[in-house]
């Protein structure tokens, strides 16, 4: 977090905010890039991942408590950067995956400028 925000400084944009799910509770912003920050190769993502392997490999991503302070945080917009073969290894994260698939929101990185 401190080298995004010393670059952001840098770039005089001081006034963009950077912060973790645990202390952007209770706040709102008008828009908000979350990223899930994990990410592996789909070789290494087992097609029936043990809850154990979630905890470890996705952490408090697999909090529902989490998620929800991170996706409600937003007034205006929300972008999620994420590696979705791993995200959907969990259920809320699978649907919320699916659901942004179905409305077309869904945006591949090698489609991403």
């Amino acid at each position: 977090m401190h080298q995004i925000t010393e670059s952001l400084k840098e770039r005089k944009l001081d006034s963009v905010s950077v912060r973790t799910i645990v202390d952007s509770q209770g706040s709102e912003w008008d828009y908000i890039v979350l990223s899930t920050v994990r990410s592996l190769p789909q070789a290494e993502i087992p097609a029936q991942p043990s809850r154990r392997w979630m905890t470890d490999q996705l952490g408090f991503l697999t909090d529902d408590h989490q998620i929800n302070v991170g996706l409600t945080r937003a007034r205006r917009g929300l972008i999620i950067v994420g590696n979705k073969n791993l995200l959907q290894t969990h259920s809320t994260w699978s649907h919320l995956v699916n659901f942004y698939e179905e409305k077309g929101y869904l945006v591949d990185a090698t489609q991403f400028p």
